[in-house]
């Protein structure tokens, strides 16, 4: 009954003229990112954090969220049409999804995806708004050790989902909770790891750190796509008469492929970590083996049970991903993640107090997520028709307007240049890091979770002490135990999978040996020659010198404010060396690829430095006028037939965006901008 009084309170609001057209544009707006190969929800999102600062709590969570909803179900289109995922959630949508394309079915197949991803969605936010309440009342039980291992828990278990070796993915974790050390320490103003730098005395901003991990280095590997991979082609759109009612009412009709895809969306996406991706595999995986035996041949093939497992679970895993973020504050996908900071951002905190002194914001919130999912049926319906056109946009116009995206958004968060040159360093060392096997997700995630451990550390460090014995302050307690526990078994679990795909691969990796030998004699520089074994030994020598001469530094810190960055540093130490063991005793799989053997490197140098060159131009010159500029020149830089006709393209769509950005930013929103000599 108080669900039902809290529902019923807040529809105005839900409804509210404002709202429905914030919700209407994050809708719209994530269906455009999701249909755009690179671009995924994370990205998105994290892109419009920062614009979220101006707005009300609730506006501001409903665009987010809107994004996220609808960025999800739009990369089936994607990978429908051109086989291209639009986000790794949709990689099981691939299976039957393009052969539905290429066998003239490509609209009914983003009608069974489109239809599907509405059934997946209500499920998920529904679980979202039954259940997240009663769990809302377990974190009232929560003291400081408990929030100290829930947040190592939500580190550890997406670090240890990471692609490649769960090694790097821990260290990926590592990384991100020494990050987030940085600056002036909250509990007693001491500065820890500046180097006197006056650009890191106020740390590294979750928004400028959520950018630079996600957006700048996705934009940069579209820089580098623009040299190594053609164009795709444009897929014909069928159309028929009656093709949307039939399909809505098989699609329907097909309740074994929806119940599995819901149901295991919802409960993988409740799993800290998981995400779409696997919640899309398991479903098609699950749907298939229930499958009569007559239909198990199909899929693969064009069955559209397939489509609507995957996409089912794709967007029911959004609500399940937020039912952890909202109750215990570990994030269910890396875009919850990227949620948990705009939570965070507007002063709005995981846990009781959620559902209770905020209950306005959170049900408002769930409700109209609820409504989004009709949104996002009824827009994916009407706009199917001119995706194409929108998939038309090439990578050299499309990057330069992203990365011009990145840096106003960090900039506006504080005001400040030293926020977007972090952004700038932290993509460019993502963008490589990626291709050595480091997470992302795993990064940001510690960077966001950094500050909540740190504190509960040392709030459970003192009460601990004031009881007579710190150990078993965090050892003992029954919460903590459970954590502590399934975060072993979560690493032991990856560890075992881990083991048991190398050890089938053995006789895979021996055969291919012959093949890379032969292969190492090309490449554009030497170093396009080492394999990955060889720089996972240079990468673990690196991180061991460089975790000492940490350890060594953070002695200099007092006392209190160097117990959190010492117990990382000495687990980087460890990390490493076990880095260094694995890789020369036991290499993973990937161990033998040779990852920069067609790596364009002078190309991608000279786009680094064309980059920096625009962002440290936008202090000088000012936003607008080194916008005009870098929208000009990167497009003609990139592509490889440069004529006349097409510098004038460039040109005139440079004018264009930079008059939208203008009108957009400067005059509508009245979003702050470094001013330099010119606009």
């Amino acid at each position: 009954m108080d669900l039902f009084y809290s529902m019923m309170g807040i529809l105005p609001d839900v409804f509210a003229f404002g709202n429905l057209m914030v919700l209407f544009a994050g809708v719209l707006g994530g269906i455009v990112v999701g249909a755009l190969p690179g671009l995924t929800p994370t990205m998105g999102v994290a892109i419009l954090v920062p614009f979220t600062f101006g707005m009300d709590p609730v506006a501001g969570l409903i665009l987010l969220g809107g994004v996220y909803c609808g960025s999800v179900y739009a990369g089936a289109i994607t990978a429908i049409l051109f086989n291209i995922p639009g986000a790794p959630a949709n990689i099981a949508t691939l299976f039957d999804g393009h052969p539905m394309a290429k066998q003239g079915r490509g609209r009914e197949a983003i009608y069974y995806a489109t239809t599907a991803s509405l059934i997946g969605g209500i499920v998920g936010m529904v679980a979202l708004l039954i259940f997240s309440p009663p769990l809302a009342q377990i974190s009232l039980k929560f003291g400081p050790a408990e929030i100290f291992w829930v947040a190592i828990f939500g580190v550890t278990i997406i670090a240890s989902l990471s692609v490649g070796s769960m090694v790097k993915g821990i260290i990926s974790g590592a990384i991100g909770l020494l990050l987030s050390t940085i600056g002036m320490d909250s509990v007693t103003g001491s500065y820890r790891y500046t180097f006197d730098s006056d650009i890191l005395l106020a740390g590294i901003h979750i928004v400028a750190g959520l950018i630079g991990l996600f957006a700048l280095s996705q934009v940069l590997l579209y820089f580098e796509q623009t040299f190594t991979q053609p164009d795709s082609t444009i897929s014909e759109v069928e159309s028929r008469k009656g093709m949307l009612s039939k399909t809505v009412v098989s699609t329907l009709g097909r309740i074994r492929a929806l119940s599995i895809g819901s149901l295991v969306g919802t409960v993988i996406g409740i799993i800290p970590g998981a995400g779409g991706q696997v919640s899309a595999l398991t479903a098609y995986n699950e749907t298939k083996r229930f499958s009569p035996k007559d239909q198990r041949d199909t899929f693969g093939k064009g069955n559209p049970d397939g489509v609507i497992a995957c996409e089912a679970a794709n967007n029911a895993m959004a609500g399940g991903s937020l039912i952890p973020l909202f109750t215990l504050g570990i994030p269910g996908s890396p875009t919850a993640a990227v949620l948990l900071g705009g939570l965070m951002i507007h002063g709005l905190f995981p846990g009781h107090e959620l559902y209770t002194s905020r209950a306005d914001v959170t049900y408002t919130f769930m409700v109209a997520m609820i409504l989004a999912q009709f949104l996002m049926f009824a827009i994916g319906i009407t706009i199917t028709n001119y995706m194409a056109r929108i998939l038309k946009v090439p990578k050299y116009f499309l990057g330069p307007a992203i990365l011009s995206l990145c840096i106003i958004g960090t900039y506006a968060t504080r005001n400040s240049m030293g926020d977007v040159y972090i952004m700038g360093c932290l993509g460019v060392l993502m963008y490589m890091g990626a291709k050595l096997g480091f997470s992302a997700a795993a990064i940001v995630l510690g960077l966001i979770l950094g500050g909540i451990a740190e504190n509960g550390l040392l709030l459970g460090v003192r009460l601990g002490s004031a009881d007579g014995s710190t150990l078993s302050y965090f050892l003992t307690r029954p919460i903590c135990i459970i954590v502590i526990f399934l975060a072993f078994l979560s690493a032991g679990f990856a560890f075992f999978l881990e083991y048991k795909e190398s050890k089938s691969r053995k006789i895979q990796r021996n055969s291919e040996k012959g093949v890379l030998k032969r292969s190492l004699s090309t490449g554009l520089w030497p170093l396009s020659k080492v394999n990955m074994q060889k720089w996972n030994i240079v990468l673990g020598g690196v991180l061991f010198i460089g975790s000492v001469a940490l350890f060594f530094h953070t002695k200099t810190i007092e006392p209190e404010p160097r117990l959190f960055p010492q117990i990382l540093v000495v687990s980087l130490i460890i990390m490493s060396v076990l880095l260094l063991a694995q890789s020369i005793l036991a290499p993973s799989k990937e161990s033998s690829a040779v990852i920069f053997e067609k790596w364009p490197a002078l190309t991608m140098t000279l786009v680094i430095i064309f980059t920096f060159a625009y962002i440290f131009s936008v202090e000088v010159l000012g936003f607008y006028a080194s916008t005009f500029l870098f929208m000009t020149g990167m497009p003609i830089f990139l592509q490889r037939k440069r004529t006349g006709k097409f510098c004038l393209q460039c040109l005139g769509i440079s004018v264009a965006f930079t008059a939208v950005m203008m009108a957009v930013f400067y005059k509508f929103l009245v979003v702050s901008t470094p001013a330099g000599i010119m606009l």
